[in-house]
């Protein structure tokens, strides 16, 4: 598995926000939920609402943030995704859910399957002959979560679960998907 790199400049607008110099930024977090890696490890899923203001000009950015924990319980990584990038994602577990049932039987020895976002959180899972795995690895991190492929369906309800608690606090998507 390769390195995570942003190699295209894309930020995500929680990035940019949390980076704003001479302005008041304020910043709320929410855990949603956690999965178990296979190693003694978690992933952390919460929402982030992040508020800007610089004189008379204010302005809200909504996203989700996702962490990882190490088998010591030591945070490691966090990255990003704005509200916009959410169904993406949800789309991209749903793909690699699919995949990761229907590859194994396929004549190759190796396979690797994965999606990456702005903010370099990259999901998927590999297949050789003889074994598969689900991950999940942040930039930044340590290390590379490994993920019971039974659990995509519990990381792709947190991550709903994610987006439905930003709705409530008034996060809005411009020509957001059905």
């Amino acid at each position: 598995m390769n390195d995570v790199t942003n190699t295209h400049g894309e930020a995500t607008k929680i990035s940019q926000f949390l980076t704003k110099r001479g302005a008041i930024v304020v910043k709320g977090t929410n855990q949603i939920g956690m999965i178990n890696g296979e190693n003694g490890d978690y992933i952390f899923i919460g929402t982030i609402v992040i508020g800007v203001a610089k004189g008379a000009n204010r302005s809200s950015n909504y996203g989700i943030s996702i962490s990882r924990s190490d088998s010591s319980g030591a945070l490691d990584a966090t990255a990003h995704m704005d509200l916009e990038e959410i169904d993406e994602l949800v789309e991209a577990i749903d793909f690699i859910a699919e995949s990761a049932r229907s590859i194994p039987g396929q004549p190759r020895d190796y396979t690797e399957v994965s999606y990456v976002s702005k903010d370099n959180i990259r999901i998927g899972f590999y297949s050789r002959k003889t074994d598969q795995q689900v991950f999940l690895q942040l930039p930044g991190g340590r290390g590379i979560t490994f993920i019971s492929q039974s659990r995509l369906p519990e990381l792709r309800k947190h991550v709903l679960d994610a987006k439905h608690k930003l709705r409530m606090e008034g996060a809005s998507v411009p020509q957001e998907r059905a």
